[in-house]
């Protein structure tokens, strides 16, 4: 990664983490989930897996992480976990709609081409009116 890549992360990053703390309530916020946006050059040991995972646990009213940085058309498979109950992972924009329950984990891979941030919230009645929602940012290249 080179240093003008990671000093953009680095600020969106640091710009979520302060509106989270400016905006948010006197809880703690839910930690920040971020993918590398290069991959090492072919050959090299530690190569970057073809798909991305990222783990998103799912109760109480709230998504953890609740934002999610990943770089622009990589295959991310998100690996959905309910604590409680139903819940869904659902955005408009980017066409996604998966319901999850306490009986175990889904998977949805996804790959966004357009950098930007997207909505990302739980359908049901009760989980949205109490702030079941999320952000998934999407770098540039």
């Amino acid at each position: 990664m080179n240093k003008r890549s990671l000093s953009g992360l680095v600020a969106i990053v640091l710009l979520v983490s302060l509106l989270t703390v400016a905006c948010g309530s006197k809880s703690t916020p839910a930690p920040t989930a971020v993918i590398p946006t290069s991959t090492p050059a072919p050959g090299t040991p530690a190569a970057t897996p073809a798909t991305l995972q990222v783990k998103v646990e799912m109760g109480n009213f709230a998504f953890a992480p609740s934002t999610i940085v990943v770089p622009q058309g990589r295959a991310v498979e998100l690996i959905l976990h309910s604590n409680e109950g139903e819940h869904s992972f659902t955005s408009d924009e980017l066409h996604i709609d998966v319901s999850v329950d306490t009986s175990g984990d889904a998977k949805k891979t996804i790959r966004v081409d357009v950098p930007g941030n997207y909505v990302f919230y739980s359908k049901l009645p009760a989980d949205k009116t109490r702030g079941m929602i999320g952000n998934l940012v999407v770098l540039p290249r």
